[in-house]
């Protein structure tokens, strides 16, 4: 048994060990893998973690997982941010757990992370921060909440899913100086993106997004006829002559080259023309006017 073993057995034996269980559980895994390096290490990140704050805003997919980790490296203080409330659908890629349906995420996330370790120190709120009020409330938690009353957090991790959620973060840790983390999963959950903003440093969340290219959306126009069936032969465009148009009557509009009259009327004929066949039909009866018709 090394010597971080048999110091952690003799306060535990004594009752005044300063050791929480979940750092118990770092040196047991330890012994087991007779690492000495590992062990080391877990010891050193388990002391140096505990006195960091981490903001969790949005407590899905994302951000579940991230306060989990945080969780189970003994992060010292986790504030948790989100509005949602827990549905059975969420079950498939959450921690949550069939019996807390209905409750809401943070109050959920707080009660399953407690039973991983206890020595976290949690703050939940059950709002939007997009709201006014609420946004005034998380900026004064951002700047106040950490572990030592009256500092700040450490890290702001974003874990929304929506644009507007985004650019709230975005505005009250650049009006703070806080540094935070932006993140996102794509629809189709197989691709996504993380990028670290520190304000006065990087650029920010809001100008990355105006540097994006623009997707070009090109419309495609359908050279196809309207009509592909045309039984009755109908034409839009009338494939009027030279000769044709020569002989309508009426007037003749000036066209734009390449635009050609649809309709014309056709000059008067010997043929068609029957005003002096059907003669005055003042005075005629019904009958009359049809047998005259009936002769045409």
């Amino acid at each position: 048994m090394g010597f971080n073993q048999i110091q952690v057995k003799n306060r535990v034996e004594s009752g005044r060990s300063n050791f929480s269980p979940f750092r118990l559980l770092l040196f047991e895994i330890a012994e087991e893998m007779e690492t000495a390096d590992l062990k080391t290490a877990l010891s050193t990140l388990s002391s140096k973690i505990r006195d960091y704050t981490v903001a969790v805003v949005g407590v899905g997919g994302v951000g579940s997982v991230a306060a989990e980790m945080l969780t189970r490296c003994g992060i010292g203080k986790l504030l948790l941010f989100d509005y949602d409330k827990v549905e059975l659908a969420n079950l498939n890629r959450l921690f949550y757990q069939p019996k807390q349906a209905g409750m809401s995420k943070v109050e959920a996330a707080e009660r399953t992370l407690r039973e991983i370790n206890q020595d976290v120190i949690f703050e939940i709120y059950n709002y939007n921060i997009t709201t006014m009020d609420n946004f005034q409330h998380f900026m004064d938690r951002i700047s106040h909440g950490g572990i030592t009353d009256g500092k700040p957090v450490d890290l702001v991790l974003s874990c929304v899913d929506n644009f507007e959620a985004r650019m709230t973060i975005n505005t009250a840790c650049n009006g703070l100086g806080q540094s935070w983390i932006e993140s996102g999963v794509s629809e189709t959950a197989v691709s996504g993106h993380i990028q670290l903003i520190v304000p006065g440093d990087t650029s920010c969340f809001a100008k990355r997004e105006a540097l994006k290219p623009k997707v070009e959306v090109v419309e495609e126009v359908d050279t196809e006829p309207l009509h592909d069936e045309n039984p009755f032969e109908i034409e839009i465009v009338s494939e009027t002559t030279e000769e044709e148009l020569k002989q309508a009557e009426g007037e003749k509009p000036q066209l734009t080259e390449g635009v050609t009259v649809a309709y014309t009327k056709p000059a008067k004929s010997a043929a068609n023309d029957t005003s002096e066949t059907v003669g005055d039909v003042s005075g005629q009866s019904l009958d009359e006017l049809m047998k005259q018709m009936q002769s045409l």
